[in-house]
C-alpha cells in the first residue's frame, strides 16, 4: 500500500496538473497590399503610349481614355513603353437549340406523359491581342514567355526589313515607326478570348422558341458589340497591370486566437488579437506602413513576452507559444520585414515544434525579400508620390 501511495505521489508531481488548458482557434484576417508587377521599371521611365486597331463599332477614344497602368503615365509621344491592342470582329454562330424533356410516371415507373421545352442560345466569340514593347527586367521568364517574346521580336524585325527594302518609304513616318518598333524590346504578348451569350426563355413550342430568337438576333448582336469595348479594356488592363502596374490586392491569414476562459492570459490575449485584426484590416495598400509599425509595437512586445513565458515542455504551453510565434510571423510579413519573418521561421525549426510552419515562414521571407529587392521597394505599398 505504501508503494502504491509513493507511486501515485510521483505521478502527480511529474504530471503537469498545474498547467492551464490551452485551446487555440483560428480567425481569418484580411490585409491590403500592393501587387508587385512582373517587370521592374525605374519610376522616371514609367510612361507609355497606346495604339489601338479594331472594328469600327469600337470607339478608339474609349480605349485610350480607359486603358490604365497604375503608377504609370499615358502620353502621346516619346513614351518609354508602347502598348498595342488589336481587337478582332465578333463572329456570331447560328442559334443553338437546347431541348429539355419532362416526363411523368405512374407508381410502377411507366411514362404516362411527355413534354418537350425549347430555348435558343446565341453566342458571339472573338479574340483580342495585347502586346507591350518597352523597358523592363523580369525576375523569371517561363519557356512559353521566352517563345512569345522571340516571336514578337521576329515579327517586328520582319516588318522593318519590308519597310527598309522599299525605297518609296524611306524617310516617311512609316519607316520611323518601323525603326522605333524594332528598337523596343517586346516583353509581353497575349491573346484574350471574348464570349457573349444570350438565351431565350423556355417555350413548349418549338416554332415559338425559334421565332423568339430570330426576332432579337440583330438587337442582341448590337448588344454584343456594345459590350465588347468594356470587356476589351478590362482584360487589357488586367494584362498590363500584371506586367507593369501596382494594384490593390487583398491577402489573408488565419490569426491564432486563445479560447480558454480560465487561462490567465485569455483576456489580454483576446485584447491583443482583436486589436491586431482591427489594425491589419485598416491597413491600406497605397499608404506607408510606418504608422502601422508603431501601432503594432505593443502587440509585438506582448506576443514575444508570451512566447518566452510559456516555453516549458507542457503541451498546453507549447500551443500558446506556437500561436504567439505564428501571430508574430504574420505581423512581420505584412509589415514587410522579411528578416524578422525568417527569424520566426528559424525559431520554430530550432524549437522542433510545428516545424512546417517554420519552414513556411522561411520560404515566405526569402520570397518577399527577393521581390522587394528586385523592385527597389521597402514595402508592398504604392504611393503616388
Amino acid at each position: 500500500m505504501k508503494n502504491v501511495i509513493l507511486f501515485l505521489t510521483f505521478v502527480l508531481m511529474s504530471s503537469p496538473v498545474w498547467s492551464q488548458r490551452v485551446d487555440i482557434d483560428k480567425k481569418r484576417v484580411s490585409v491590403e497590399v500592393s501587387t508587385l508587377p512582373q517587370f521592374y521599371v525605374p519610376t522616371d521611365q514609367r510612361t507609355y503610349v497606346v495604339e489601338f486597331f479594331g472594328p469600327e463599332y469600337i470607339n478608339p477614344d474609349y480605349v485610350y481614355e480607359n486603358i490604365n497602368i497604375n503608377g504609370w503615365e499615358q502620353v502621346d509621344e516619346n513614351a518609354n513603353a508602347k502598348v498595342v491592342i488589336n481587337a478582332y470582329g465578333i463572329k456570331v454562330k447560328d442559334p443553338e437549340q437546347i431541348k429539355r424533356t419532362e416526363e411523368k410516371k405512374d407508381k410502377e415507373g411507366n411514362v404516362t406523359s411527355t413534354k418537350h421545352y425549347y430555348k435558343y442560345t446565341l453566342v458571339g466569340e472573338t479574340k483580342s491581342r495585347v502586346r507591350v514593347s518597352g523597358p523592363g527586367e523580369k525576375m523569371e521568364m517561363s519557356k512559353w514567355e521566352k517563345k512569345q517574346k522571340a516571336k514578337a521580336e521576329a515579327e517586328a524585325a520582319e516588318k522593318k526589313e519590308a519597310v527598309d527594302s522599299n525605297p518609296f518609304l524611306a524617310g516617311t513616318d512609316v519607316a520611323d515607326e518601323a525603326d522605333q518598333n524594332a528598337n523596343l524590346e517586346v516583353i509581353f504578348g497575349d491573346y484574350n478570348n471574348h464570349k457573349f451569350e444570350y438565351t431565350t426563355a423556355e417555350n413548349s413550342s418549338y416554332s415559338k422558341a425559334l421565332a423568339a430568337i430570330r426576332a432579337v438576333i440583330d438587337t442582341k448582336v448590337r448588344g454584343f458589340e456594345d459590350d465588347y469595348p468594356e470587356q476589351l479594356v478590362r482584360y487589357a488592363n488586367s494584362d498590363l497591370n500584371t506586367c507593369y502596374g501596382y494594384q490593390k490586392s487583398t491577402q489573408a491569414f488565419k490569426m491564432r486566437v486563445l479560447d480558454s476562459k480560465k487561462h490567465p492570459e485569455n483576456e489580454m490575449y483576446g485584447n491583443a488579437t482583436t486589436a491586431l485584426q482591427k489594425l491589419m484590416e485598416a491597413k491600406k495598400w497605397n499608404e506607408s506602413t510606418d504608422k502601422l509599425k508603431t501601432d503594432l509595437e505593443p502587440m509585438i512586445a506582448y506576443f514575444e513576452g508570451v512566447a518566452k513565458k510559456y516555453s516549458s515542455d507542457d503541451k498546453h504551453e507549447k500551443r500558446l507559444k506556437s500561436a504567439s510565434l505564428f501571430n508574430l510571423g504574420q505581423i512581420y510579413y505584412f509589415l514587410d520585414m522579411p528578416d524578422k519573418v525568417k527569424e520566426i521561421g528559424d525559431s520554430y525549426i530550432r524549437w522542433g515544434e510545428d516545424v512546417k510552419d517554420g519552414e513556411d515562414f522561411v520560404e515566405m521571407a526569402e520570397s518577399l525579400k527577393k521581390q522587394l529587392e528586385f523592385h527597389n521597394m521597402s514595402g508592398r505599398y504604392f504611393t503616388a508620390n
